[in-house]
């Protein structure tokens, strides 16, 4: 990330495998990040992951296993 786009980045490791219970955990991450690459989340979750995050959220949401 720093070297393609010049921007700081730092790895959040989450210790759950609900869905909501992610997109709760990580859309309340929004006021201090200024994006969210999401990254080895199986499928379908991904999606529906990538889905609610990006509807609730105001900055760049991306899953890189689905568009990297």
């Amino acid at each position: 990330f720093k070297k393609f786009a010049g921007i700081d980045v730092f790895d959040i490791e989450l210790d759950a495998h609900d869905p909501d219970k992610i997109v709760e955990i990580v859309a309340a991450l929004e006021p201090t990040i200024g994006g969210v690459n999401l990254e080895d989340i199986k499928a379908p979750e991904c999606f529906y992951i990538e889905q609610k995050l990006r509807e609730r959220m105001n900055i760049p949401v991306f899953h890189d296993d689905q568009h990297g």
